[in-house]
């Protein structure tokens, strides 16, 4: 549900409340030759993946004299999952908490350079979250347990500028600094505890042609970056984690045009290629279970 609140035109508030409970029950997994013996055999009468969410969120807008404005929300969202699945050799159970609260605030001015319009925007946000997670079962007749408690940490700031070159065309310049801090506590293995922090900073610029009202020509070229989660970082148990991770990085060059020749007809077409550097794979040759890894390069293209 949402709620909203404007004491003038100038001023618009709201607060909204999300809630999800799902839960997925399931037969267990067999092979093929298992059932061609017996098509009612179930090792597993009822595998259990179950969700469940709630978040409020407040936001704000207020128009502010000479041509500013200010935008900001803030929110706490609580998540828990909780899975229990029987295989062939393997029993398992996992629970994993979830808190985060965050905040994102942007400050926007509106006016006319050189006789021409200059959109500036500039913010920030934070984020923190703390996860508890647990879980326990036997893989072949081994038995597994983990306990973990992990703390993230993460910042931004943007900044973005659209100048009207002339009434048809547009130039964005815009520019993203990120860090992360990721803090992991093995509670019943110390020795995998650790720590690590990722910063960089993106770039992105990109030209838009309106001829016509109906119709938009553009190419931009942005850069992305992704630090490695938790999992893929720190142990976890029978797993793939790797504390050696590098962040993924990435350059996209895309161009394509909008068309609307009818206010009910539409149309976009679209060519993009994307370098990755760093990504991070599976590699499922290294004993005794796989280990993610960091790809030298990849490539994207449509």
């Amino acid at each position: 549900g949402r709620l909203g609140y404007r004491p003038s035109e100038a001023t618009d508030l709201s607060v909204s409340y999300g809630y999800v409970n799902d839960s997925l029950e399931q037969a267990g997994t067999m092979r093929l030759s298992d059932l061609a013996q017996d098509r009612r055999r179930n090792i597993s009468p009822v595998d259990v993946y179950a969700n469940e969410l709630g978040a409020v969120t407040l936001q704000g807008k207020q128009k502010l004299p000479w041509g500013f404005s200010l935008a900001g929300n803030g929110f706490f969202r609580q998540t828990s999952r909780e899975s229990r699945i029987v295989g062939l050799t393997s029993v398992s159970r996992a629970t994993t908490d979830t808190e985060s609260i965050g905040s994102t605030l942007q400050v926007s001015h509106e006016a006319h350079v050189w006789g021409r319009l200059n959109r500036l925007s500039l913010g920030g946000e934070l984020q923190h979250s703390g996860v508890n997670s647990a879980s326990s079962g036997t893989f072949g007749l081994s038995p597994f347990a983990t306990q973990r408690l992990i703390d993230e940490e993460a910042a931004g700031f943007f900044a973005q500028d659209t100048f009207d070159l002339t009434s048809e065309l547009a130039l964005t310049a815009a520019v993203r600094y990120d860090s992360t801090k990721i803090r992991f506590e093995d509670e019943l293995t110390p020795a995998n505890n650790g720590e690590k922090r990722f910063r960089q900073a993106t770039p992105r610029a990109g030209l838009t042609y309106t001829p016509w009202s109906a119709l938009t020509l553009y190419a931009n070229y942005g850069e992305g970056f992704r630090v490695p989660t938790t999992d893929e970082l720190f142990a976890s148990g029978v797993g793939s984690s790797n504390a050696d991770l590098r962040p993924m990085k990435s350059q996209t060059y895309e161009a394509g045009l909008r068309a609307r020749p009818l206010p009910w007809v539409e149309g976009r077409v679209a060519v993009f290629l994307t370098d990755v550097k760093d990504e991070i794979v599976f590699d499922p040759t290294v004993p005794p279970f796989g280990v993610n890894r960091n790809s030298p390069k990849s490539r994207r293209q449509g």
